[in-house]
């Protein structure tokens, strides 16, 4: 359910708009997360945004325990709304969310402990974005998407 992945300094872990799967846990390294506007051209977007990012002018900076993607557990279909880039040599720890309901399946009461939280997480993430945009660095109860909105590129 859990596989590993180095991603070296400067390159993109994912992009605004890619399918995802997997939660990702950052086991060492620096990362930024930075939302960059729809209507952006992608070689604006690119070069603006990496030359603030270098400068950690944008984003939000995720480091070694943090996690990003949750959504993507619970959302079947998650699109990423972000970009994340390495800002140094990274080590990510990624959760697929299929591997991870074939192993719940294995485990009925962690299997229920699990759905509870999965059905509360959607109905909180539903809620969020009727007042603003989700994210992919959204945490149950903590960063909403609405303090991530200043970080727009």
């Amino acid at each position: 359910a859990v596989s590993a992945s180095r991603t070296p300094a400067g390159h993109s872990v994912f992009s605004t708009y890619d399918a995802c799967q997997q939660m990702f846990f950052v086991e060492s390294g620096h990362l930024r997360y930075v939302r960059v506007g729809p209507r952006a051209p992608a070689r604006i977007r690119t070069s603006q945004m990496m030359r603030q990012v270098q400068h950690m002018r944008a984003g939000v900076r995720i480091s070694k325990r943090d996690w990003i993607c949750e959504p993507a557990l619970w959302i079947q279909s998650w699109q990423t709304q972000g970009e994340l880039l390495a800002i140094s040599d990274s080590c990510l720890l990624a959760l697929d969310a299929d591997r991870l309901a074939t192993v719940l399946t294995n485990f009925p009461a962690a299997y229920g402990d699990v759905s509870l939280y999965a059905r509360w997480a959607v109905e909180e993430l539903q809620e969020e974005s009727l007042t603003s945009p989700l994210s992919d660095a959204w945490e149950a109860g903590s960063l909403s998407s609405s303090q991530l909105e200043e970080d727009t590129v």
